[in-house]
This record gives C-alpha cells, structure tokens and sequence, in this order.
C-alpha cells in the first residue's frame, strides 16, 4: 500500500484549488478566529480549518489522532453541522503534525472534544456567516435576508439560491467573524447524531493506512530488542557474523540511551528488506546485558513495601472535630487495601513507525497521541530545529495513553540515519509488554482516608 502525504499548501496549488477558494480557521487556544491573510492561493494560517472549493467541495482537516475513538469524524461533523454543509460533500483529513497551525494535537485524557468542540463549530459558523455575506453582496440584499442550507444560501425574499461552490471566491473575501453566534442544540443536523464514520467503508475494507501499513520505494524494515531490566545497558553482542549472513539482513545496530524524555532506554536492532528476517537475525544474536541497580528488583517485595507504606501511619492532613472520639462512637470501622500489578498499555497495534532521515530533510509516519514530542525528541537527537521535522500522523490501531511516548520513532532515526534509507521499525507483542511505560496501581484507603470514613459514621461532616 502507497501513501502519500501532501503539504496543506502543496495540496492545494495541485488540485487547482488555488485559483478560488474559502479557507477558513481557527485559533487554537485562543479561541477566536484568525486573521485572514490574502495570499496567492487565499490562504491564511489557521490551527484547524476548512477549504471550501469552487465546485463546493468541502476539505476538513482534524488536527487530532484517530485511535477508533472517532474524534475524526465527530469534530468535523461540528463544524459541518454550523457550517450548514451537506455531509455528502466533505471530506476529511487528518492533520500533519504543527502545533503552531493547529494548537495543541496532543490526543488523550478525553479531552479532544472538550478543547476542540467550541473552536470548531465556530470555525464553522464563521465560514456560514461569510458565504451567506457573499450571497448577500450578490443579490444586494441585507445578509439577514439569506439563510444557509446544506451548501446553499437561499434568499429568502424570492427563493434564489447560490450553491457554497460559486460563493467560495467572493467569501473568501469576506471579513472573518469574531465569536460568531452558535446554534440551539435543538437546531443540530450533525452534532449528537447517528451519523455514520466518515471513513467507515475503509475501516470495513480494510483500507486505513495504520503506523505498520506504511509503505515507499526503498523501505527497509527492522526489528529491535531492549535490556529486559529498565536501567540496565548493553555489555555485548555476539553471534553477528551469523545474523549478517542471512539473505535480507542489512545491518545489526545498536542504539545507546538517549537520556531525555520518551527517548530510546537503548537496544539492539537489526535492518532487513523484511519484518520477518529482521526478526528472524534478532533471534540469532547472544546479547549479554548489565541489569544494573534494578536486577534484583522483586514484585513481590516492592507490593509489599506499598502495602507497609499505606497502612503505616498518616500524617495529618486536616482536622476537623474529635478524631479518636469518632472512631471510638463509631458503630462500623471498615479497613482495606487494594493492590494492583504492573500493568501494560497493550493497544491492539505494536509500536510501529517510518523514518526517514536525509541531509537536510527528517520524515516521520507515525500512530501517535503526540507528534509535538517526536518532534521535540527528534530535534534533540538531530540537532535540528523541531519545525524541520514532519509529522506524518496515520491512523492508530488502539494507543490508550502509550503512543504519547515516542521511543520507537527515536529508534527509527537511529536507523534510518545509521542505512541512510527510510525504516520502518516495528515492535513485537514481547517488546510491547516487556518495555512498555507501565501503570503502577496502588489504590488504598489509608489512616487519612479511615479518619474521615469513622467521622462520617459517627456524624460528623465538613
């Protein structure tokens, strides 16, 4: 399977869009529209926005990763829906990684909506107030004699219509909005309904490009292993000559620690014309690693250190009323501590990324929550500045919080600068679970919280 992915600029002077158009957008975290800049091609610089073509159809970009969460097609529905655009004629694209054009594009904590919802709807209205404002200017009438409806402005007066396609040049010319006025809940087409993925049929046929389906003339495929113990470093590797000697087996790499956040904890990796021989040479190294302080940790010892930790006694935080006295008059004192092990993301999709390292150029396709921290962990490792490096974001087969961490697109560099060819690295399930950023659970019902549990009981409250 091919990919491609096109600049928002290039995307537009080669479809011939730039000879009329109505771009709009949206600052991010601001909250109010952008300036519109009167360019060549009528763009300006928004962080999410919409592109509405001479023949009326409807480009929205989605500045969010889509994990099959859906935020891919709920938050282009809002502004479809205040749009007044048929749904029909949207499409929708998922956003290249820059936070100065689309604000923050970290996706977790359930907050893509919370942020995005009002912008985007206003981005919306504010495109609906413009090209009924073109119509207007056509007609020569007051705006608020002309309503939109499902990509047309209609004036109201004698029935005329104008389609959004043969508004878009002169609404392009249109003052922007501020803080355009929103819809009543009751008046919503798309928000809140049974609206059907925009990219369903491709889900279903199987056609989605995931950070594993990206493919390009001249990809090489690697496969890596880490010391099992977080820590620990490589002592040596053996057995190499065996594992160059297969057929397909490019190079044998090791990656040092690269000590900042979400950078590699370091490992061994080997570079195929395939995933499978990549894998396959791994196995045939003899790798000896140092485990370091945390070779004798034991699961057991720590819980049970946690334990002794939470049922010890409480500093006090507050207090209010009598304690020992409430717990004293107290009918019922319940006491427990829960305990939870290790546990692992575990999305459906191993870590898995591209890149490609050049001279003067840095590429990355990746299924992340975050492309701002490949960025960053890239700019730092390449010594170069983070804008230089382009963010590729495909669709992720699950992510739940892991894949805001990029240590595997950082691993990726590392090899696509050592061949000097595009990598695509991608993790097995044991790697997955054994280096993954695990979720230590402790959840207990300390000194602290009994105080307040007997107070309650006996009748106190705060």
């Amino acid at each position: 399977m091919s990919i491609s992915n096109e600049s928002r600029r290039s995307f537009l002077k080669g479809s011939g869009l730039a000879a009329g158009g109505l771009v709009l957008g949206v600052t991010v975290p601001k909250h109010v529209m952008a300036e519109f800049i009167d360019g060549a091609d009528g763009n300006f610089n928004p962080n999410a926005f919409v592109h509405i073509a001479e023949n009326g159809d409807t480009l929205i970009y989605c500045g969010r990763c889509e994990m099959g969460q859906g935020i891919s097609t709920a938050l282009p529905a809002a502004v479809a829906d205040e749009l007044e655009a048929d749904w029909t004629r949207v499409e929708v694209r998922q956003a290249d990684g820059n936070e100065q054009l689309y604000g923050s594009q970290a996706t977790g904590g359930s907050a893509s909506i919370r942020k995005m919802y009002i912008p985007m709807r206003e981005a919306g209205a504010a495109a609906k107030l413009m090209l009924i404002a073109a119509a207007a200017k056509v007609w020569q009438v007051p705006a608020n004699e002309c309503v939109a409806e499902k990509h047309f402005v209609i004036n109201q007066g004698n029935q005329q219509r104008l389609s959004y396609g043969e508004l878009a040049s002169i609404a392009a010319t249109m003052a922007v909005p501020q803080k355009p006025k929103l819809k009543e809940k009751s008046a919503y087409k798309y928000i809140g309904k049974d609206l059907a993925r925009h990219n369903l049929k491709d889900i279903i046929q199987g056609k989605l490009t995931y950070g594993v389906d990206t493919k390009m003339p001249g990809l090489k495929y690697a496969a890596i292993t880490h010391c099992p113990v977080l820590g620990g470093r490589l002592k040596s590797v053996g057995n190499k000559a065996s594992a160059l000697a297969m057929q397909g087996v490019i190079d044998v790499v090791e990656i040092p620690r690269f000590d900042v956040p979400f950078g590699s904890i370091g490992g061994v990796a080997v570079v195929a014309d395939n995933t499978w021989t990549a894998q396959q040479a791994l196995a045939l190294l003899k790798i000896d690693w140092d485990t370091g302080k945390n070779g004798s940790y034991d699961t057991q010892a720590y819980k049970a250190q946690l334990v002794k930790n939470v049922e010890s006694p409480a500093e006090l935080g507050k207090e209010r009323g009598n304690v020992e006295q409430a717990f004293v008059e107290a009918k019922n004192i319940v006491k427990a501590t829960y305990t939870g092990g290790h546990l692992a993301h575990s999305p459906m999709e191993p870590n898995a990324s591209v890149v490609w390292v050049q001279d003067d150029s840095c590429e990355v396709w990746a299924a992340t929550q975050s492309p701002a921290d490949i960025q960053k962990v890239l700019a730092q490792y390449l010594k170069r500045d983070a804008k230089d490096i382009l963010v590729h974001v495909t669709m992720a087969g699950g992510a739940f919080g892991r894949k805001f961490k990029c240590d595997y697109v950082h691993e990726a560099a590392v090899l696509s600068q050592t061949v000097k060819a595009p990598v695509q690295l991608t993790w097995s399930r044991e790697e997955d679970m054994r280096t993954g950023f695990s979720i230590r659970l402790m959840l207990s019902i300390s000194k602290l919280h009994l105080t307040k549990m007997a107070m309650l009981v006996a009748g106190y409250t705060e």
